[in-house]
């Protein structure tokens, strides 16, 4: 009986839990103390599950079969829980036992809201964040916007701290980058009360940055942060004691064993890419090898001390503020947070983000795998081209009409690997078209098999691309770029780019959408697109061959390789 009544018990929960995002729903008080009133020593039952039981569990589970065993609870155990529950007969020796047994009640959930009422927006609403005036010295750049669609009392932000400290050298990276997750295991007090109250936060170190994020109930939004700023303060001072040993070893081990798996133990393709971008990008990066050469010789739990002091000294802080809050409510809030880090300097020069442009014409890099017990080869091509809305609506169609087609030749009919992909990616100050393989066939081989898809798929657009083909794929590209968030966290992500890398941007989509829907992205266009542009627009080969003693994958019968038409990028002064 008492099973049964559980179990309609947890679907009327659940039930609950589905519709209260419509509906706040009412206690049932009498069943409540129905459930209650069942939570007896009678009613107890216990379960043992470990391997040392299995010669004890003679009977099977009907369900799978599994060993088992009921049996009745020792009276010894009943007759000493039944003392103990009688131990607080009334209120008066509940709470004398209580305290003699040193119990108490744990304090109150400090990330429960306690305001819910959505505050009036402004009329006009800017669809779009807007930088506040009347910033704080430190924090002097604040984005806001107030929502006016979800209509929950909740609130997300985003701090970017810039500081020259994290990106002077790799051991200062690694420093910075310690000392964030020290604090986010300090802050594991607080996991438990913020997950009830659907709060959450986290920071990182990244890109020159420390960044700091919060989402909760808007009345509580500056608590979350207030806790936050208090642990990272208290992490890494002069003391070696604000360094807890328990949690270094946890953190320091952690990051030396992810710090190996990314130099000798990441796959073919992850090192393609990761080598492409330490090769065209300059400013808060370093190479897996460089960081795990400074780990070794320099990182140790007393290197974390005097890190704050060092860190905040100097810096520029930017943040992000969407949901319940008012302009005023925003500024306050980051007024908060400037003091409570005690920011006071701000820089005089912001640090740039950097990107190499290519050479002209197709440039190969060939490279070893630092995996030793990989078989596989990878291959990444990267067209670059100028960063501009006009030339992004452009590659998103020629992706849309490409990278289907792109798996279906190289994937599923000439069978080259299990990872075959190709799209167009915006970078820090340019736009690419990417394509890449992992295989096991030879390297120079899955090249050829990129270059003849690209020739005459490209030849295709510019000539037998039908107008109808052409229509759809412009329909699926606005539909996507149309395509409303679900929530405010989603609204918040779309933001995200733009706000950290500094473009500001925020209302690129909706150029591109205009750009789309005006008519000048035609089919004519697409074609020219192709011959002028793409054709001329420079472009790097990443070629990552295994040292793994095992043979490739032999070519298709007939299969040549063609001579190169690239160049070796030890050929090319970089």
């Amino acid at each position: 009986m008492l099973l049964f009544y559980l179990i309609q018990f947890s679907f009327a929960f659940a039930f609950v839990l589905v519709c209260a995002a419509s509906k706040a729903q009412d206690f049932d008080i009498s069943k409540t103390n129905e459930l209650v009133q069942l939570l007896t020593v009678e009613n107890v039952r216990v379960t043992h599950q470990a391997k040392v039981l299995e010669e004890r569990c003679t009977d099977r589970d009907t369900s799978y079969d599994s060993p088992m065993k009921f049996e009745e609870l020792p009276e010894a155990w009943r007759h000493s829980w039944t003392v103990g529950l009688n131990r607080g007969a009334t209120p008066e020796a509940a709470t004398a036992f209580a305290e003699a047994s040193k119990l108490r009640l744990p304090s109150p959930n400090p990330f429960i809201p306690e305001d819910l009422e959505m505050k009036a927006a402004p009329s006009p609403n800017p669809a779009l964040p807007q930088r506040l005036p009347g910033a704080p010295k430190v924090v002097n750049y604040v984005f806001h916007r107030q929502d006016d669609v979800f209509m929950q009392p909740k609130a997300l932000l985003l701090c970017v701290i810039r500081t020259p400290f994290i990106s002077q050298d790799a051991t200062s990276f690694l420093r910075a980058s310690i000392w964030s997750q020290l604090v986010q295991e300090a802050l594991s007090e607080f996991s438990y009360d913020a997950e009830i109250a659907s709060c959450s936060y986290s920071l990182d170190a990244g890109d020159g940055a420390i960044m700091l994020s919060a989402a909760g109930f808007h009345d509580k939004l500056g608590v979350l942060i207030e806790a936050v700023t208090a642990k990272m303060l208290q992490i890494g001072t002069a003391s070696i004691d604000s360094v807890p040993e328990n949690f270094y070893n946890l953190v320091a081990d952690r990051m030396a064993d992810a710090l190996k798996n990314q130099a000798y133990h990441s796959r073919p393709l992850s090192q393609a890419s990761r080598r492409f971008s330490e090769l065209t990008k300059r400013g808060g990066s370093f190479t897996v090898e460089e960081l795990l050469a400074a780990f070794e010789a320099n990182i140790t739990r007393e290197s974390i001390c005097n890190l704050v002091s060092e860190m905040f000294g100097t810096c520029h802080a930017e943040a992000l503020i969407m949901g319940n809050q008012t302009p005023k409510d925003a500024l306050d809030l980051v007024g908060k947070l400037e003091g409570s880090l005690g920011l006071k300097c701000p820089l005089k020069e912001l640090p740039l983000f950097e990107e190499a442009q290519l050479p002209a014409g197709r440039t190969l890099w060939r490279l070893d795998s630092t995996d030793k017990d990989d078989p596989n080869h990878a291959v990444i091509l990267k067209w670059q081209f100028p960063k501009s809305v006009e030339v992004s609506v452009r590659l998103l169609m020629v992706g849309k009409l490409l990278s289907s087609k792109f798996f279906d030749v190289l994937r599923t009919q000439q069978q080259l690997g299990y990872i075959v992909g190709m799209g167009t990616v915006p970078g820090v100050n340019f736009s690419y078209i990417t394509a890449q393989v992992q295989s096991e066939f030879g390297p120079d081989f899955v090249r050829s098999r990129i270059d003849a898809f690209f020739t005459e798929h490209f030849a295709w657009l510019e000539d037998g691309v039908q107008e109808e083909e052409f229509q759809t794929c412009l329909r699926g590209v606005l539909s996507e770029l149309k395509m409303k968030p679900k929530n405010l966290s989603e609204e918040f992500s779309r933001f995200h780019t733009p706000f950290v890398k500094r473009t500001y941007d925020f209302d690129r989509k909706d150029k591109q959408i205009a750009l789309l829907e005006s008519g000048e992205v035609n089919l004519a266009e697409l074609q020219r697109f192709v011959r002028e542009d793409i054709r001329a627009a420079p472009a790097l080969y990443v070629q990552v061959r295994k040292v793994l003693e095992k043979p490739d994958k032999p070519m298709p019968e007939g299969a040549v390789v063609p001579e190169a038409s690239t160049r070796d990028l030890g050929d090319v002064e970089t």
